[in-house]
Formats: structure tokens, sequence, C-alpha cells
């Protein structure tokens, strides 16, 4: 644990802190575009309410919390696994390795899509 003492990495390597900074970003992008798209569709909603404001406040903050979250420590999990199950490098391990980084992303945005859904049913009634 002597990494957690190291003021040149921070808590956890600049590496990771930068992991975890995009996979927070990335969510709140899928946040607002997915959101975007289903004011568009759902006839429900009004762009211009408080609860549009709520959703879109407060889901950037809770997505990029909770789903970026979420998704850099399955991504953390996979590495260790894959690291310990993959001995040497090759072209079939990369695109293993890619394949699971594409179905993790399309997954965290199936996520998005179905929370942000629900949200706008909760508030929209």
């Amino acid at each position: 644990m002597s990494f957690l003492k190291d003021k040149e990495y921070g808590l956890w390597g600049s590496h990771y802190e930068e992991q975890m900074a995009n996979e927070g970003k990335c969510a709140t992008f899928l946040w607002l575009g997915i959101g975007g798209i289903l004011f568009f569709l759902v006839p429900s909603t009004t762009l211009l309410s408080w609860q549009a404001a709520v959703y879109f406040i407060v889901g950037m903050f809770v997505s990029a919390l909770f789903i970026g979250m979420g998704v850099y420590v399955i991504q953390r999990i996979i590495s260790k696994v894959l690291s310990k199950v993959i001995s040497s490098p090759s072209n079939i391990a990369a695109v293993f390795v890619l394949g699971i980084g594409a179905v993790l992303r399309c997954s965290e945005a199936g996520v998005v899509y179905f929370i942000s859904l629900w949200s706008l049913k909760t508030l929209f009634g």
C-alpha cells in the first residue's frame, strides 16, 4: 500500500484517476445525449419545466457518480482477471479485450437509456 502515500501518483495513481474521470464524463455525456433524444421522442415531456431541470442537473451528477464509477469498477475487475488469465500479448488477446470493451460501452449506454427513460416517466408521470 505504499502507492497510497506517494504524492506524485495521488490516491490510485495518475492513470487510474484519469480513467475514472473519463468514465464519469462518458456517463454524463450519455445521460445528456440520451436524455435530449428522449425529451424529443416522449410526448409527455416538456423541455422548459422544473422536471427537465431536475432531470438534467441532478441526473448528470448521479450518472457520473454511480454509472461512471460502476463501469470503472467493472473495468478494473476485468483488467485484474484478464491479467491473470492472459499470459502473453497476442492478436487474439487484443481482439478479445477490444470486444469486451465494446460490449461494456454498449451495456453502459443501455443502462443509461433505461434509467433515463424510467426517470422521465417518473418525473413527468
